[in-house]
């Protein structure tokens, strides 16, 4: 009986390390980038992947900077208009 608690016991520190490596992992492949907050005048014909076009780094996910300008402007949609002022966020070098 002791010697299947030690095995289990002995799974259960193997799975955490391999779950604490892959965190780590991820974490350090997720790149961090300080952000300057700007304000955005939406022309017609403009869309949120546009926007993200021309402020998001390379080495970011679109989608997480377009979810980053509708957080910061109440967004439940991507439905935006002409004359819309958004904050967007621009690298801080």
């Amino acid at each position: 009986m002791k010697k299947n608690i030690r095995t289990i016991f002995e799974v259960i520190a193997i799975v955490l390390m391999i779950v604490l490596a892959v965190a780590f992992i991820i974490k350090a492949q997720t790149p961090s980038h300080e952000f300057t907050k700007t304000t955005y005048v939406v022309e017609k014909g403009d869309s949120l992947w546009y926007i993200s076009g021309l402020y998001c780094p390379a080495d970011m996910n679109r989608w997480d900077y377009i979810h980053m300008v509708q957080d910061a402007n109440g967004m439940t949609s991507c439905t935006i208009y002409p004359g819309q002022s958004l904050t967007v966020f621009e690298v801080f070098e």
